[in-house]
């Protein structure tokens, strides 16, 4: 009886364990992809500001969002690069894409910009590739 008391407690000691170890994982894993969220709203809203300071027809540049240093330490960064449009038909579009990453994954979305009313306006944000 006793044997079998201790095989019920080990069992359970190793359910609840595996329930934990999961639900930790889980965590990290919302708590990452709600970091990664916030990143690529911040790009969003820099290459906002930076449309600022765009001309008619601005050249192809990138640059780097400054992040807090808890999220550097952390290894996080945001890139950014602008890209005009290919279409010679779209002289007043252009691409930035915004690649937020740490050492484990990068995060990608791509915000298009268009010029009307003498300033540049974003019109359409679209979720890229993970890598």
């Amino acid at each position: 009886m006793a044997v079998a008391l201790i095989g019920l407690v080990v069992t359970a000691l190793a359910a609840i364990t595996t329930a934990v170890t999961a639900d930790v994982r889980r965590t990290r894993q919302l708590e990452s992809d709600a970091q990664f969220r916030q990143l690529l709203l911040a790009g969003a809203a820099d290459a906002a500001e930076h449309a600022r300071s765009w001309g008619e027809a601005p050249e192809a540049q990138s640059w780097a969002l400054t992040l807090p240093e808890a999220l550097t330490e952390r290894g996080y960064r945001v890139q950014m690069s602008l890209s005009p449009s290919n279409d010679p038909a779209k002289t007043n579009a252009v691409e930035v894409r915004v690649d937020a990453g740490n050492a484990t994954a990068i995060k990608v979305q791509i915000l298009r910009f268009v010029r009307a009313e003498s300033e540049w306006k974003l019109r359409a944000v679209v979720a890229g590739e993970s890598e």
